[in-house]
């Protein structure tokens, strides 16, 4: 799960047996629960810095490289 807020991301697993937080820019707060697998293909995909976008919880995520324009939409 990602809980995206305050200049913060939380990452925790589903069965909360761990969490990390990062400092990150963040625009908003929201919750939302990522795949592993995707999250490891969008990371593989962009390298380097890399920019969530977020709609709801329920919509699908963009990943951007770096804040660049192109980017690869993931669909739960």
């Amino acid at each position: 799960t990602f809980t995206i807020g305050d200049g913060m991301v939380v990452m925790a697993n589903p069965d909360d047996k761990g969490q990390a937080t990062l400092t990150a820019d963040t625009d908003g707060e929201g919750f939302v629960r990522i795949d592993g697998q995707y999250l490891a293909q969008a990371l593989k995909a962009c390298g380097g810095m890399v920019d969530f976008k977020l709609t709801n919880a329920l919509s699908p995520i963009l990943s951007l490289n770096g804040g660049n324009s192109t980017g690869t939409t993931f669909s739960r």
